[in-house]
């Protein structure tokens, strides 16, 4: 991981090609994973661009950007629910006046929902905190849907609300649908959209699918900002190498680190409690 003075441009591209000098690394690198901020993805001054470049002037492969697909989601969704619901944006925090009743009051809302449905039979997607919330709502819309009830739900704290994390926006949508009953009519078309294939390509591998962005883009069709941005981003190329197509890789590797620090009596020990505890 890079300890960098700041987010611009050029500071994250000098660090990157430090690391690569450092190791010797460019023949190994056959793809750019990452979100789709316009300080990597700019035509001129991204990172990503500057990367591919350089690469060049040494004589060797360039390597195949590819965008974050759970970031073209998040980006696609925000734009899909500013058209139903209309935006008032103060950064970082984005607020919709239909969800504001559940912000407001989701504890008194939780005590006088009455939650004594059937348990539902959820099969574990290995996803953890506010995803798994996620996953589990939109299990309980699909439950509705099918019974025209709710299942017993496993209520949990709203998740910190910011700008990059639209998918908390979701959690959001799919609670009040629950909670606020005036509002369901209201919330059936961005549960419907959000309960779709927008979760389903979510929850998948985010390995290479031709068939994903067909489907999302028919998904979108209806929502010109979301399928612009998804017509801009997401790539049609099969991946040079198999792996996922989004950064979450880099995500759960920090989130690993995070955990196994405290555990480890000298930094040095870091690599190697890294390895022993990742070795499958």
């Amino acid at each position: 991981m890079l300890e960098l003075e700041n987010s611009k441009s050029e500071t994250i591209y000098k660090g990157i090609i430090n690391f690569l000098n450092e190791f010797d690394l460019y023949e190994a690198i056959k793809m750019i994973v990452t979100d789709t901020t316009a300080v990597n993805t700019g035509r001129k001054n991204g990172v990503v661009v500057k990367l591919q470049q350089q690469f060049q002037t040494l004589g060797q492969e360039m390597p195949i950007f590819i965008g974050c697909q759970h970031h073209i989601l998040d980006r696609a969704l925000k734009h899909v629910l500013d058209q139903m619901y209309g935006s008032k944006s103060n950064s970082p925090d984005i607020e919709y006046d239909i969800l504001s009743n559940l912000l407001k009051n989701y504890q008194t809302l939780q005590d006088e929902f009455r939650n004594e449905g059937d348990i539902m039979k959820e099969i574990n997607c290995g996803w953890r905190d506010d995803m798994k919330f996620l996953h589990h709502l939109i299990n309980v819309f699909h439950y509705f849907k099918k019974h025209n009830r709710f299942p017993k739900i496993k209520f949990q704290k709203i998740p910190v609300l910011s700008k990059a994390r639209w998918n908390s926006r979701a959690i959001l949508v799919l609670l009040t649908f629950v909670l606020v009953e005036d509002k369901r009519p209201e919330l059936l078309p961005a549960c419907e959209f959000i309960s779709g294939v927008w979760s389903e390509i979510w929850f998948s591998d985010q390995m290479f699918n031709e068939n994903d962005l067909p489907k999302l883009l028919n998904a979108v069709s209806g929502y010109p900002k979301a399928e612009k941005s998804v017509k801009a981003y997401w790539s049609s190329e099969p991946s040079p190498i198999s792996t996922q197509r989004s950064n979450i890789c880099a995500e759960r590797a920090v989130k690993v680190v995070q955990d196994i620090i405290p555990l480890c009596k000298t930094i040095n020990k870091l690599n190697l409690k890294f390895l022993l505890s990742n070795c499958k």
